[in-house]
C-alpha cells in the first residue's frame, strides 16, 4: 500500500496520489487505479509523461529512501536526488527525464550510501564529471546555516464544504503542480470566496510540498514592508537585528520545498518585488 501523502516509487512502480493527476490529459486512460492511487510502471510512456508534468517524487527500498527533484539549469531541466541524515545532506545528479530508470535509481541509492561511488552508464564504465558523475555534499551549507522552521499552524479550518468550485479547484491545483509555475494569484471582488478556495487548495496539496504548506494572514498588515517579517513570523523564524527579514527568509527557505499562501495581499502590492526576490533565491518555494 502506498503512502497517500506523497508520490512514491517502490519495486518498479510509481504510486501517485490521485490529486497529482488533476491535470493529466492524453495519458489518463493508461493509468491504472487502486483505492484512489494511480499506479504507473517506471520506464513506460506514462512514466515519462508523468515526469514531464511533475517536479518531485520519493524513491523507497528496504535499504534506502531519498527524494528526487527536477531543477532548472542553464541548459534545461535536470533531476537530482537528495538524502538528508541529521545535519548532513547528500545529493547526486540523476539525469534528464528520459534517463530515470530503476537501475539508475538503484545506482543513485548506492552512491548516496557511499560517497566514493560514481554512477555508471549502461556500459558499466564510470561516467564523466561533465554530465553524470554523482556529486556528494556532506557538509550541507543550507543545513548548517538555515534556521529550523516551525510546523505549519494557524490555517483556518473550513466549516462548510466547497460548493460549485470544483472546476476552479482542479485547474488551480494543476497549475501549482507544474514545475515551471512558481506563483499563482487569485484575483476578484471581495467576498467571492478567494480565501475559501485558497484554503481548499492548501488542504489538498499538502502531499506535494514535503516541507509544508503555510497560511500567512495579511489582513491586519498595513505597511508593505512588513510582509516579509509577517511571513518569517508564520514560519517561526526569530528576528535578527543584523539581517533583514527577506535575507532571513532566503537563508531559511533556499533548500525547502514548500507553499506559502498569502491571504489578503491586494492592499500590499508594493511588497511584490521583495517576494519575487525571495522566489528567485529559493527555487523550490511556491506562492
Amino acid at each position: 500500500m502506498t503512502n497517500r501523502s506523497s508520490q512514491v516509487v517502490r519495486e518498479g512502480v510509481l504510486y501517485a496520489h490521485e490529486a497529482s493527476e488533476a491535470h493529466e490529459t492524453h495519458a489518463a486512460h493508461a493509468y491504472s487505479e487502486h483505492e484512489g492511487v494511480h499506479r504507473i510502471e517506471v520506464g513506460s510512456a506514462q512514466w515519462l509523461a508523468w515526469l514531464d508534468e511533475h517536479s518531485s517524487f520519493r524513491y523507497e527500498t528496504p535499504f534506502i529512501s531519498f527524494t528526487v527533484r527536477k531543477e532548472r539549469r542553464p541548459a534545461g531541466w535536470y533531476w537530482y536526488a537528495y538524502r538528508r541524515a541529521g545535519r548532513k545532506l547528500r545529493s547526486a545528479y540523476v539525469g534528464r527525464l528520459e534517463e530515470i530508470s530503476i537501475p539508475r535509481l538503484e545506482a543513485i541509492g548506492r552512491v548516496l550510501l557511499n560517497s566514493s561511488d560514481a554512477v555508471s552508464d549502461d556500459t558499466g564504465s564510470a561516467v564523466g564529471d561533465e554530465v553524470m558523475l554523482a556529486e556528494i555534499t556532506d557538509d550541507d551549507p543550507d543545513a548548517e546555516d538555515a534556521p529550523a522552521l516551525a510546523p505549519p499552524v494557524g490555517r483556518p479550518t473550513p466549516l462548510t464544504p466547497l460548493v460549485d468550485r470544483q472546476e476552479d479547484l482542479a485547474a488551480l491545483k494543476a497549475l501549482l503542480l507544474r514545475s515551471e509555475v512558481r506563483l499563482v494569484s487569485l484575483v476578484g471582488m471581495g467576498g467571492i470566496g478567494k480565501t475559501r478556495l485558497a484554503i481548499q487548495i492548501a488542504l489538498e496539496l499538502e502531499w506535494a510540498f514535503p516541507d509544508g504548506v503555510y497560511f500567512v494572514p495579511l489582513s491586519g498588515i498595513k505597511e508593505p514592508e512588513r510582509v516579509p517579517s509577517s511571513v518569517a513570523s508564520t514560519l517561526g523564524l526569530s528576528k535578527d537585528r543584523n539581517r533583514s527579514a527577506i535575507d532571513l527568509l532566503k537563508t531559511a527557505l533556499r533548500s525547502k520545498q514548500l507553499l506559502l499562501v498569502l491571504d489578503n495581499f491586494e492592499h500590499l502590492i508594493a511588497a511584490a518585488p521583495a517576494l519575487a526576490d525571495l522566489l528567485g533565491a529559493c527555487p523550490e518555494v511556491k506562492m
